[in-house]
């Protein structure tokens, strides 16, 4: 068989945060950091490689390997082949990448087995897998930024992770972003699975607050949408800014992540707020000119592990 290689991008989430877990909308920018997928045939029935060498898949019990048990299980190649993974998205950083890894391999498997899937089912079938397939509690704008690329704002009406083709797919319009973003990573790994199962119980034990800055989430994020096709910058950044005003305030941003945001408002950003879940992982800082973004990535190299000055980035797409 042919080598067959698919890769999907990282994604920063500018505004919306968890608000797609109540079918709300958010909007998202995927970005030039990738996860890859390819399969090769092997003579030695089904192996994996997560870069640290191939293990036949019956082997692979630990739990690093459970995401991709499950899309094998789920969607399974039609012949026995080596499936190799890589990524330039630091794990648990909330930057989407176990979506990205969801895509770039289901879609890879798609290829193989000669099965079309249209962009909005790949992007609910990789949701499920981390949803349904592992019980974890997440929304969808993930595996949608993921698959479409581009700066996306995404409407989640009407979904509730219900088993697919029983709920309508989400509404995806592309944006422009003409502005910069930095990310820079804590060093801190979140579980963004944990996070948002501790809000969505908080919400359904009538917590107020949480309901009434779910509600607030949804509605800037329809102003950043707004102000993007205006080509209003002041209140892009406001919108980012209010975003993490309610990060704070779910009790998502921790002392590293304030210390981060506070050298990138420090070194010339406009903007700057926690990605994903929080509770660790990056941060992402909104600059207007290329030149603030150097200076705000130069200050940020000094104290992070991992800094990128990010570009707008297509979605999934094969390789080879």
């Amino acid at each position: 068989m042919e080598r067959i290689a698919w890769s999907a991008p990282a994604r920063v989430d500018l505004s919306g945060g968890a608000a797609d877990i109540f079918g709300l909308t958010t909007l998202s920018m995927a970005i030039d950091i990738r996860t890859r997928c390819t399969l090769e045939e092997s003579d030695h029935g089904t192996m994996v490689d997560l870069g640290y060498g191939e293990v036949c898949l019956n082997d692979a019990v630990e739990d690093e390997y459970r995401l991709l048990r499950n899309i094998l299980k789920t969607y399974h190649p039609k012949r026995d082949v080596i499936v190799s993974t890589s990524s330039e998205i630091p794990p648990s950083s909330g930057l989407g990448g176990s979506a990205s890894f969801s895509v770039a391999t289901i879609a890879a498997i798609h290829d193989l087995n000669e099965n079309h899937v249209t962009p909005y089912l790949l992007a609910e079938m990789a949701q499920r897998i981390e949803t349904r397939g592992m019980g974890l509690m997440n929304g969808y704008q993930d595996q949608y930024c993921a698959t479409f690329g581009g700066c996306v704002f995404m409407d989640f009406k009407g979904k509730h992770n219900y088993p697919l083709g029983q709920e309508p797919y989400a509404v995806v319009e592309p944006l422009s972003f003409p502005y910069h973003v930095v990310i820079a990573h804590t060093g801190a790994r979140h579980c963004s699975g944990d996070a948002n199962a501790d809000l969505y119980e908080s919400y359904l034990c009538g917590d107020t607050s949480i309901s009434t800055r779910i509600s607030e989430l949804d509605d800037i994020t329809r102003t950043l949408r707004v102000a993007l096709i205006d080509e209003d910058y002041d209140t892009v950044i406001s919108v980012v800014n209010r975003n993490q005003d309610i990060i704070r305030s779910f009790d998502r941003s921790t002392l590293d992540n304030e210390r981060l945001i506070e050298m990138a408002l420090s070194a010339g950003a406009d903007a700057a707020k926690v990605t994903g879940a929080g509770c660790g992982g990056c941060i992402a800082a909104v600059c207007e000119t290329g030149y603030a973004t150097s200076r705000v990535a130069k200050a940020l190299r000094r104290h992070s592990p991992f800094v990128h000055e990010c570009g707008v980035d297509g979605g999934v797409c094969r390789e080879v």
